[in-house]
């Protein structure tokens, strides 16, 4: 999970670090949003193999509905959060085993599950415009999640940014 190995225990939920010797952040121990993610995920044990495309969160089904949710609580804090700091979004996404993906400004693909993979894309601000940002979901993502749950794993991936700078 965000590029860390975890084991889970059944039925007791608990976790621990794979490493117990990685003293990095690990997003799983600390955020209760990430834990309550990979219950539900645990709980309803469906996967589907990534088709090599990525879609925007208003291409999923129910995506266009939830839309200004999403913008809100995920596009928009990545935009603020880090449009003005690309070299510290540049550095997370390093830390975070991101891979350099030539779209935008500068942009970065990343697991966040395994077999299920985020792209946070960025185009710099200038004097007229201020920055803007867009996150892409592996195209199998909708077949695991429901929107609401990708709203919640952008919600963590970016919060796992934001504590790895």
């Amino acid at each position: 999970f965000m590029n860390k190995g975890y084991y889970i225990t059944h039925p007791e939920f608990e976790i621990r670090k794979e490493d117990e010797s990685d003293d990095s952040y690990h997003i799983l121990l600390d955020f209760h949003k990430a834990k309550i993610f990979v219950l539900r995920f645990m709980t309803e044990c469906r996967m589907a193999p990534a088709g090599g495309n990525y879609v925007t969160y208003r291409d999923i089904p129910d995506g266009e509905l939830y839309f200004r949710q999403f913008q809100g609580r995920c596009i928009f804090r990545l935009q603020f959060g880090f449009g003005y700091k690309l070299n510290k979004f540049r550095e997370g996404m390093e830390i975070m085993g991101g891979i350099p993906v030539n779209m935008g400004d500068v942009a970065y693909s990343f697991e966040f599950m395994k077999g299920l993979s985020m792209i946070f894309i960025f185009w710099e601000g200038d004097e007229e415009f201020q920055p803007s940002a867009q996150i892409l979901f592996s195209d199998n993502f909708a077949q695991v999640f429901k929107a609401e749950d990708l709203a919640v794993a952008g919600d963590i991936s970016i919060g796992n940014l934001k504590a790895v700078v």
